[in-house]
């Protein structure tokens, strides 16, 4: 669960009791703040089958519960979802005024069959062959979303500051670090 602290009156206040859609107790996590908004992950469990059709399947059972991201407004007590993915998960937010960046995880569709993932215990998949991230901007009051990021390799450590957004990328299979100016 995620907390935040009133630091003129010391009152400590739960940021969201348990989500109705949340499926882990205990599934808020990694919270982030700017001004009076606090983004956050909660496991709703939302994305528990992916699209498969491509492997022959209707659906392909890769996440057993489903990351998405939500914001909570601190006066106006305000909760909002801003992400509804049909697969993957959605982690590692960052706001800056109104632009949230954000990592979201994709299963990778050139690595493992669906028979394959389905024989396989989750335990034995290395979760880099399975999984491709990808960055993406948003701005939490009209939802729009922006990739930053559509290239198939990894990007992680992602920050923004202003109209910057930064991360790491291993596009050239070498770490480098690139960056993107928001208009």
């Amino acid at each position: 669960d995620v907390y935040w602290l009133n630091i003129n009156d010391k009152i400590e206040h739960q940021l969201v009791p348990n989500h109705p859609d949340s499926v882990l107790s205990e599934s808020q996590r990694k919270p982030h703040i700017s001004g009076n908004i606090i983004v956050y992950e909660d496991a709703t469990g939302n994305d528990k089958k992916i699209d498969g059709s491509g492997y022959g399947s209707k659906e392909l059972n890769v996440f057993e519960v489903g990351d998405e991201l939500f914001s909570y407004n601190i006066e106006t007590g305000e909760t909002k979802l801003l992400t509804n993915q049909l697969y993957g998960d959605q982690g590692e937010p960052f706001l800056d005024g109104d632009l949230m960046i954000s990592i979201d995880f994709y299963p990778k569709s050139d690595v493992y069959s669906v028979e394959e993932l389905r024989s396989t215990s989750k335990d034995n998949l290395n979760r880099d062959d399975v999984i491709e991230t990808n960055v993406f901007l948003r701005d939490i009051n009209t939802l729009e979303t922006t990739q930053l990021t559509p290239d198939p390799s990894d990007q992680w450590s992602i920050e923004i500051n202003g109209n910057t957004v930064v991360w790491v990328d291993n596009r050239d299979k070498v770490n480098q670090v690139y960056g993107y100016v928001v208009c």
